[in-house]
């Protein structure tokens, strides 16, 4: 929001702040301003009369202007199409000093523009250095004396930029507001009977700036119920002493009202004094004491608060919680696992895939997308989209495909159905591989043996979906694990085995084995951090993309087939990725390459010579049948 700083001085007549320090006070205890523009007009630009308008004899868009500042006349050439025969506009004779496209002064001297003279210039808004505006002449009012000086109408002046908040959009949204709250910060009163100078509206009408305001604008708004407000809170939040004189005087500057019970007290806020305090009709963002609270503690000043020192030399205790989170964080990164995170909201269309639907879900009343309204009741419909993205990446040679995700999440239950009232969160971990049931039992059983958990009760079911395992440990809920069935596989279009699992962290760290939880303190964390990071710079030269699929035999195993594939492509090959898997009387298996060379940019030809060494290499030491 644009304010005037000459505006706000009428508006707060006593006001001696220069537009810097001003800006400044407003930072510190309200609005975060900065100094958009200042701008000097020059006290030689004047008010004249178009007497006439010819046509420049050289230039179809130019024209030749007659005008008048009722004493003497001056022929000047102007382009601007705004004008017209008896309008009153400023006039900038040669020696005037104006301002060009970089907001930089310059001096005028008499010019010839296309074989005729002009002394002098109309002038724009941006000319005076009011705004950016180039699109047409000044037009003064009517009834602006010939020959006058425009400083007498447009003053020079400095235009804040002030960023106020949404919540006092009500009330400091204006010109009139902000000098209400200029006035409250140093002490000042406010003169509204400015409000109607025409002066100002003019100065408001071609500079962009804030509305000036109206002085009935609050007995407008709605009536505030009074607040119980004790006058010794703010000093116990800031951690500082206000005296209760201050605090009075600070929410009266303020416009706020404080019930006359409250002035009959010992006048000094003594213990267990509490005030009736009301805020302005117009202060909509004021509901409670906490509101009232922070009035006092920022206009008290925010800078007056000194730092707390704290001691960090004690160890950093960790809960168990946090330490057993980062463990199991670990292991599933070490096991090749990549973490995601998705929305706490569940997309219905996967959230249909694994019928979870069927389950009392937690709705919002306003969701950020229509298919984003319930939270997530489970995290594996967020894990398949997860599945599927990665694979419509690496579709669209792009990186990053994941045989293999986990978050760490909540999910969000209705107060279990109904019979507990309430919301109910649980944290859950929970991932999605590429892989079979024996992929799914070592993940598992690396879960158990990190936790020191012993062996697991199963029990057996199936969904539309797959095969699940419903897991207990000491008779209590421990987990999920489900097997894909090939209809949703079908629906996230993969062609190999996919397994998830939920597993309630909850569970985990109830019963996780007895370890004594590291601690550190802030200097040793410091110290670990002295090790400095390895980057890797960006590659100068492009990367060129092929895909190969071939059949090979089942005992063939992947880890040799990728191997045999940087063992040939070792000098330009800097990437290996399998995207597809399936079985049949043989293993079938596509993967994405990509080639890129440090010190060149390769040519189709080289890198169709070393995909053809690749493919007669896997042809040589595995039989594969390239497709």
């Amino acid at each position: 929001m644009k304010i005037s700083y000459s505006i706000l001085k009428q508006l707060v007549p006593d006001l001696t702040l220069s537009p810097k320090d001003l800006a400044e006070l407003l930072t510190m205890h309200s609005f975060e301003t900065v100094i958009e523009r200042e701008y000097v007009i020059d006290p030689s630009i004047m008010a004249v009369k178009i007497l006439k308008l010819d046509p420049h004899p050289n230039a179809d868009r130019l024209r030749m202007a007659t005008v008048t500042d009722g004493t003497n006349e001056y022929r000047v050439v102007c382009g601007a199409p705004n004008i017209e025969v008896g309008q009153i506009v400023p006039y900038a004779p040669p020696g005037a000093r104006v301002y060009d496209e970089h907001k930089e002064l310059f001096t005028l001297k008499e010019a010839v523009i296309r074989g005729e003279k002009s002394p002098g210039m109309l002038n724009s808004i941006r000319e005076l250095g009011v705004s950016d505006d180039h699109g047409g002449i000044v037009i003064l009012p009517e009834d602006t004396v010939l020959g006058s000086s425009v400083v007498e109408m447009i003053p020079s002046d400095a235009i804040l930029d002030i960023s106020v908040l949404p919540d006092r959009a009500k009330d400091a949204n204006t010109h009139l507001g902000i000098a209400r709250e200029v006035a409250a910060l140093i002490a000042l009163r406010v003169d509204e009977s400015n409000v109607a100078n025409s002066q100002i509206l003019f100065l408001q009408h071609i500079a962009g700036i804030a509305s000036i305001g109206s002085v009935d604008q609050s007995s407008s708004a709605h009536e505030h119920r009074a607040i119980v407000f004790d006058p010794q809170k703010p000093s116990r939040v800031a951690g500082i002493e206000i005296s209760s004189e201050k605090v009075r005087d600070i929410i009266e500057r303020l416009r706020f009202v404080v019930s006359p019970p409250a002035r009959g007290g010992a006048g000094g806020g003594g213990s267990g004094e509490v005030w009736q305090v009301t805020a302005p009709p117009d202060r909509l963002d004021i509901t409670g004491e906490h509101d009232v609270v922070d009035e006092v503690v920022r206009f008290h000043g925010l800078d007056s608060i000194p730092p707390a020192a704290q001691d960090f030399s004690n160890p950093l205790l960790v809960p168990p919680a946090v330490y057993w989170s980062a463990r199991i964080r670990n292991l599933l990164a070490e096991s090749g696992f990549t973490e995601t995170y998705s929305y706490s909201f569940e997309d219905e269309r996967f959230a249909k895939w694994v019928n979870s639907e069927i389950h009392p879900h937690v709705e919002l009343q306003n969701p950020i997308a229509p298919n984003l309204k319930k939270l997530r009741y489970s995290m594996l419909p967020g894990l398949i989209g997860a599945m599927v993205k990665s694979r419509d990446d690496i579709l669209r040679n792009k990186k990053g495909q994941s045989r293999a995700m986990f978050e760490i999440g909540r999910v969000y239950h209705v107060g279990e159905g109904g019979v507990v009232p309430g919301i109910i969160e649980r944290p859950v971990v929970a991932g999605i591989a590429v892989g079979d049931e024996s992929t799914l039992q070592e993940i598992i059983t690396r879960i158990r043996e990190l936790f020191g958990i012993e062996s697991l009760t199963v029990t057996e079911g199936t969904k539309p979906f797959g095969t699940v395992n419903f897991l207990k440990y000491a008779d209590e809920f421990f987990g999920i694990t489900y097997n894909v069935s090939d209809d949703l596989l079908k629906k996230m279009k993969y062609n190999v085995p996919v397994v998830a699992f939920e597993i309630s962290l909850n569970a985990l760290v109830k019963h996780a084995k007895d370890v004594e939880i590291p601690v550190k303190s802030l200097e040793d964390i410091r110290k670990e951090k002295l090790i400095p990071a390895q980057f890797q710079e960006l590659p100068k030269y492009p990367s060129v993309f092929r895909d190969i699929s071939l059949l090979i035999e089942s005992r063939v195993g992947i880890d040799a087939v990728e191997s045999e594939i940087w063992r040939v492509g070792k000098n330009i090959v800097v990437d290996v990725e399998l995207f597809d898997e399936y079985q049949h009387d043989k293993k079938g298996l596509a993967f994405h390459i990509e080639y890129r060379n440090s010190e060149k940019t390769l040519t189709d030809s080289e890198v169709d010579e070393v995909h053809k060494k690749i493919e007669h290499a896997l042809k040589k030491e595995f039989g594969a049948i390239v497709r």
